[in-house]
């Protein structure tokens, strides 16, 4: 069974994890609608899920209940999005495409099992 808590990229994800599908149409709550709007983007949210990058997934009691991607949105800024197994996003926010956000908080996210036995 995969541990609880959180996952990230640059930390490592279980190759056994659960990604979003392509393809599938997304629900937005009026949270994520209000903070595209705040970025000026609202008409640019897409109907199904883009080509992404996973950035995080979240798990409860074994199961996967969040994921946050990242999505091409314009020539020098991306989409990332929070969104739930149910494919409902919860909120989204603008990010430049050159942004490496060197603020990751370790010590929020669970190493793999398989990451720590080879450490």
């Amino acid at each position: 069974m995969i541990q609880n808590g959180s996952y990230h990229y640059e930390i490592g994800i279980p190759v056994e994890m659960a990604w979003p599908d392509v393809g599938r149409v997304l629900n937005y709550t009026q949270h994520s609608y209000q903070a595209a709007s705040k970025d000026c983007v609202e008409r640019l949210l897409p109907w199904s899920l883009p080509a992404y990058t996973l950035i995080e997934i979240e798990v409860v009691s074994g199961v996967v209940t969040k994921w946050v991607v990242r999505c091409d949105m314009l020539p020098d800024r991306d989409l990332v999005m929070a969104l739930t197994n149910a494919y409902v996003v919860k909120t989204v926010w603008v990010n430049r495409k050159d942004d490496r956000h060197a603020t990751l908080q370790c010590d929020r996210y669970v190493i793999p099992q398989r990451d720590l036995e080879t450490a």
